[in-house]
């Protein structure tokens, strides 16, 4: 799974600290009732979509700055461009968009991994990353 936020080719793969992530999508519906039998009308709006994220808050194993818990309270408010790829490194499959980074809690019990969840507004509609199919 690869979890990049930023500009793709620049930005950072959060995969070794994620290990869950979800594009969640929250449409209302409107539906209206005559008494004709065959009178029902419904209405569904455009999604609005949440980029879900569990991850280990703490620092990256390789590089202390890239900790997710810290880029998220560094950019708070920012938007970003973010990259999903539920296969890592494959060129397709997933989705691309932008979120609006949130501060998320840090801290945790002590004898116990520090377990984070952020749920991130999207902006817009996501976009399928392209696949290919063979003839």
């Amino acid at each position: 799974m690869d979890l990049i936020i930023g500009v793709e080719a620049t930005g950072t793969n959060f995969k070794c600290q994620v290990n869950s992530v979800k594009l969640t999508p929250d449409a209302d519906t409107n539906t209206e009732k005559t008494l004709c039998p065959e009178g029902v009308y419904s209405e569904v709006d455009d999604p609005e979509w949440t980029l879900e994220v569990g991850y280990l808050a703490g620092r990256d194993k390789e590089d202390a700055t890239k900790a997710l818990s810290e880029f998220m309270r560094v950019n708070h408010g920012k938007t970003m461009p973010f990259t999903f790829r539920p296969y890592t490194g494959e060129p397709e499959g997933g989705f691309s968009g932008v979120v609006r980074c949130m501060a998320t809690e840090f801290g945790g019990e002590q004898g116990s991994f520090s377990k984070v969840s952020a749920k991130l507004p999207v902006v817009g509609q996501p976009t399928p990353l392209a696949t290919t199919t063979e003839p």
